[in-house]
């Protein structure tokens, strides 16, 4: 049953990254702590997402594409509570941009990092609920003749939701909020322009599931979804200490 269960996971992963280019999404995993108390964490993740992002003035650019990359450093501030930080690197391309044909910006793969958090509020029997935050900052960079541009922007992640463990795996989601807040700017020689950029839609829904791998190990694939955009994932870590 775990391996059939994996087995779909991993199809689904393989399917979506190969059908779409997906979202600016970020991997959240379980929405519950998952470190013990001075327990430390280190694993790697990536993202592949595409949404849609509004920009004043010039509507709203379709198809947001993005890929990142980080490494994901946790420790167990409590044995209900966690936090984290990422640091990588991220890329952003933007396509059809509605009334403007010939918008298209390939972005560069630039330094990307965040923090996040978790806690456990209700534990059961094999089922806790939990809450998460998130946050990260992405920058790309591209020169589309004669300007130059520039993408900085933050995104926050909120999450809330079960999480279902059982025989080394763990089945989570829920509900969460996504936020968008940046700048895009273009500038040339003698003449500069500044938009403001916001996602499309806020509210979404996402799902994983996390396996073991030996006795420290671990590796989670992970869906998200909101009105305007969505994301696959996926990453391994490892726990050190007690």
């Amino acid at each position: 049953m775990q391996k059939k269960m994996l087995l779909s996971f991993v199809l689904f992963l393989v399917v979506s990254l190969s059908c779409s280019s997906a979202l600016a999404l970020t991997l959240m995993g379980q929405p519950t702590a998952g470190l013990e108390q001075g327990q430390l964490s280190a694993g790697i993740e990536y993202t592949r997402g595409e949404m849609d992002i509004e920009f004043d003035e010039l509507s709203t650019a379709e198809d947001v594409e993005t890929n990142v990359y980080l490494v994901n450093l946790g420790w167990g501030i409590t044995n209900n509570w966690d936090a984290s930080v990422r640091l990588g690197a991220a890329s952003v391309d933007i396509e059809n941009l509605d009334d403007v044909d010939y918008f298209d910006i390939e972005g560069s793969t630039e330094f990307a990092f965040g923090f996040g958090t978790k806690a456990t509020v209700i534990e059961g029997d094999g089922l806790d609920w939990g809450a998460l935050f998130q946050i990260m900052w992405l920058k790309s960079e591209d020169k589309v003749d004669p300007y130059d541009f520039e993408m900085d922007f933050y995104e926050i992640q909120i999450a809330a939701g079960p999480t279902y463990e059982a025989n080394g795996m763990c089945i989570y989601g829920g509900p969460f909020l996504h936020l968008l807040d940046g700048d895009l700017d273009a500038s040339m020689p003698g003449d500069s322009y500044s938009f403001s950029m916001e996602q499309d839609s806020e509210f979404g829904g996402y799902a994983g599931a996390q396996f073991a791998i030996g006795e420290s190990g671990s590796a989670n694939v992970e869906a998200q979804f909101t009105g305007s955009a969505w994301a696959v994932g996926g990453g391994v870590g490892w726990e050190f200490g007690p």
